[in-house]
């Protein structure tokens, strides 16, 4: 086992654009937002001695070389929110919202690939607040966050000699 320091050189850029619209009563407002994470240093490679794994020794399961390890994968997240509230004043408020996103990792590892994950979510949220006097308020609040991961099921790897086929993701071995 090694430890070694390594530069750090990751880069987050976010851009968000919205629109607000008085209409009477309500305010309606739509907001976008497109974030990307970089990590500008190269992927860790090391080399490696070979490795044996006792049910296949002495057969090697993998050869001695450089392989990458500890990857920051890039991503990606994209949302849109929709939001409607009331005006602040008076003694009923309420407001509402309701976001779709994306979020996708980037994996660049050379020796398992494919390694891709993808979600799709949705977020509502609803608010509403009654004050009744200066001495009492109600307070009514809804969250719901609804998530489907899609990940890599299947991958290959090239650094394995006893293992020549696609790996299944998460399935326990026989």
């Amino acid at each position: 086992m090694q430890s070694k320091s390594r530069e750090i050189d990751r880069v987050t850029e976010e851009v968000k654009l919205g629109a607000d619209a008085h209409a009477g009563f309500i305010d309606l407002a739509i907001e976008a937002l497109y974030r990307t994470f970089r990590d500008r240093q190269s992927i860790p490679s090391d080399q490696f001695g070979e490795h044996s794994y006792p049910p296949f020794a002495p057969t090697i399961d993998r050869t001695a070389g450089g392989y990458d390890h500890d990857e920051d994968p890039d991503n990606r997240l994209s949302e849109l929110t929709f939001r409607a509230n009331t005006a602040p004043a008076g003694g009923l408020v309420a407001s509402a919202s309701f976001t779709l996103g994306e979020r996708e990792n980037q994996s660049d590892l050379n020796s398992i690939a494919p390694v891709e994950a993808e979600t799709d979510y949705y977020k509502t949220s609803a608010d509403v607040t009654y004050t009744p006097g200066e001495n009492w308020t109600f307070n009514l609040r809804y969250r719901l966050l609804d998530m489907d991961s899609d990940n890599t099921g299947v991958i290959t790897t090239n650094s394995s000699s006893t293992n020549l086929n696609d790996l299944a993701v998460r399935e326990t071995p026989i």
